[in-house]
């Protein structure tokens, strides 16, 4: 499951007082099969919502049920998401991996940073190892302020050897799978480049 996205909504309540809330929001497909996602709002306080519109929509709902919002901000990721999610793209590639090769023996690649700039690469597979920390992220999206970048990923894929000597001999398969996790993308700009403010 999909770690959810956290919305910092503003609102003015009932009572006139103006107050935040920071709402989790989780998507998950429709129940009637037409396979169109609903989102669910989440918060301690405000209770819970739900949205067939967008996932802001879904956090404004519920502000909306208790007073009038005011406005309504994606949160960007934490390191500790990234974490999160560049593991379950590893384990969906290392099962891709599994389906398309059979018995033997898989291998992570690793976790490296791409930086591109146009169609070449800045910052090019294996040179930057991510690490998963907050100074690194803001590093990492400092780049985002140049305006020749066209997008920041994380990257990593997986190699096949029929035996661990395989492996040792450099007799191998590499890139039998792969995964990508965008932070920013300067076509369709993503919440992430917040991170670096």
């Amino acid at each position: 499951m999909k770690q959810p996205t956290i919305y910092r909504v503003d609102y003015v309540d009932h009572s006139g007082n103006l107050s935040r809330a920071f709402v989790r929001v989780h998507a998950t497909m429709a129940e009637d099969g037409s396979g169109r996602e609903v989102f669910y709002a989440r918060h301690d306080r405000l209770g819970c919502g739900k949205n067939a519109g967008t996932p802001d929509a879904a956090a404004l709902r519920l502000a909306n049920d208790h007073g009038y919002a005011t406005s309504c901000k994606r949160m960007p990721p934490t390191p500790y998401d990234l974490r999160v999610d560049c593991s379950r793209e590893y384990q969906s590639a290392l099962r891709e991996a599994y389906r398309t090769t059979g018995r033997g023996f898989h291998r992570s690649r690793g976790r490296y940073i791409v930086v591109t700039i146009r169609s070449d690469a800045l910052v090019d597979f294996g040179e930057w190892e991510w690490r998963g920390t907050a100074k690194q992220l803001r590093e990492v999206m400092h780049y985002a302020s140049n305006p020749d970048v066209t997008g920041i990923y994380i990257e990593g894929g997986v190699d096949f050897a029929a035996t661990l000597r395989d492996f040792e001999d450099g007799a191998y398969e590499p890139w039998v799978a792969e995964w990508s996790i965008t932070l920013y993308n300067n076509d369709v700009e993503t919440f992430r480049k917040e991170a670096s403010k």
